[in-house]
């Protein structure tokens, strides 16, 4: 083959070398766009949808207020919106009420019937429930602990749902970076280990590919 030819020929290879890479570089960058815009929505939704329901409520409670604050003495004006103060006064009592006959027996019993044959079946009120409390700093880490899930590989982080039991415990393990989703797994309870971490900084390391995770030591566990 000439040297002109071979040249030809090279130059032809390597320029269809270029253009697969070139393909596989944009191909990348599509999934990552596309996987990090899904992580987005899914991290927003059920925030709007808090926020959404929120705004329903103090809404709702505001025209029962009205009335009352339109009767009130001067003397109650303090150059806030009284009606609108007297919402958000009436909102926490109610909270505070709600959080006090949350701790009887009773109410919980009817709250775990409630959440099992009505509340589970609606879209991310598991995951409102877990990250609303971790917010609130009130996060229920003996029912849902942060857990290391040995592997094949390495350790996972997963969130204990069941304890063990007959030698095997029940983890949800999330992805990242979008930690909304994942997979439910039955494992041998000594591939799992505990850790102190918090959910919600659990959570955020996920969405952050590990970032801010590095007090999760599987040798000092």
């Amino acid at each position: 083959m000439a040297p002109r030819t071979r040249f030809l020929a090279h130059l032809r290879t390597f320029a269809r070398r270029r253009m697969v890479a070139a393909e596989i570089g944009m191909k990348k960058i599509i999934d990552l766009v596309r996987t990090t815009l899904l992580a987005g929505v899914w991290f927003l939704l059920p925030i709007a949808a808090l926020a959404l329901l929120l705004n329903k409520v103090f809404a709702t409670t505001l025209k029962f207020v009205k009335p009352v604050a339109k009767e009130l003495p001067a003397a109650f004006h303090v150059g806030l919106p009284l009606a609108s103060t007297l919402t958000v006064v009436l909102l926490v009592l109610i909270c505070l009420l709600a959080g006090l006959l949350a701790r009887t027996a009773l109410a919980q019993a009817f709250v775990r019937t409630l959440e099992s044959s009505v509340l589970s079946k609606i879209p991310f009120y598991e995951y409102l429930k877990q990250v609303g409390g971790s917010v609130l700093g009130m996060d229920d880490l003996e029912k849902h602990p942060v857990v290391l899930l040995q592997g094949d590989g390495g350790w996972r982080i997963a969130i204990l749902i069941e304890a063990a039991h007959n030698g095997f415990a029940k983890v949800f393990i999330p992805n990242a970076p979008n930690p909304l989703a994942g997979s439910v797994q039955i494992v041998p309870a000594d591939r799992v280990k505990p850790t102190k971490v918090p959910l919600k900084t659990a959570l955020d390391g996920l969405k952050r590919f590990g970032g801010g995770l590095s007090m999760i030591d599987p040798t000092q566990i």
